[in-house]
């Protein structure tokens, strides 16, 4: 339910790790999650305000010395006449015996997003870009980073039909200056949505 604007939710996650034919130990996946979130929404006049947050929390494995793994995000979004603004950004810290040997990986990192839209009759143009830098190799010095944008135009054809197009490009870099997996990629899309 929301109140005056107000939402909030919580969740308890067992563990994250499951089968359909038997239980996990766990000695050996993270458990007892703690999620809790919380937004608000609200319109005043011909402008509207919406902001979020949550906060993520896992136990780790039992017997393995790595820390608790948590991450947390916040989002603000504003509306006036035909133009919305947003943002997010969200941080994890997660680092990760996953082979059960001893060597720490890490999941660890950090992401943002921005984005503006302009609507106006039956025409809509959206910029997103967002930014994430992962620590994928603790005993490496740098960070992968990623950056990506779209540029979308919808308009209105008639009740139920939208067209859209868009305009993708994204990059890819790996922590290692030259690494081989670094890549970049562009790409055009259209569609022709129809609701009945």
């Amino acid at each position: 339910p929301r109140f005056a604007g107000f939402q909030l939710g919580a969740s308890y996650i067992p563990e994250t790790t499951q089968d359909s034919g038997g239980r996990s130990s766990i000695s050996t996946s993270y458990h007892d999650g703690i999620a809790l979130g919380a937004n608000f929404v609200r319109k005043f006049d011909q402008f509207g305000l919406g902001v979020a947050a949550g906060y993520l929390s896992w136990q780790s494995p039992e017997g393995i010395a790595v820390p608790d793994a948590d991450a947390w995000n916040v989002a603000v979004r504003l509306d006036f006449g035909g133009v919305r603004l947003s943002g997010v950004v969200k941080k994890n810290n997660d680092m990760r015996d996953t082979a059960g040997t001893g060597t720490l990986t890490s999941n660890s990192g950090t992401i943002w997003d921005v984005g503006v839209r302009y609507m106006w009759g039956p025409n809509g143009i959206s910029l997103t870009y967002a930014h994430g830098e992962n620590e994928a190799i603790i005993a490496t010095a740098g960070d992968d980073e990623r950056d990506a944008a779209m540029l979308s135009y919808r308009r209105a054809l008639g009740p139920g039909v939208r067209w859209t197009v868009n305009l993708m490009w994204a990059e890819y870099t790996g922590e290692v200056a030259g690494s081989t997996d670094d890549n970049d990629g562009s790409a055009l899309t259209t569609s022709i949505h129809m609701a009945f």
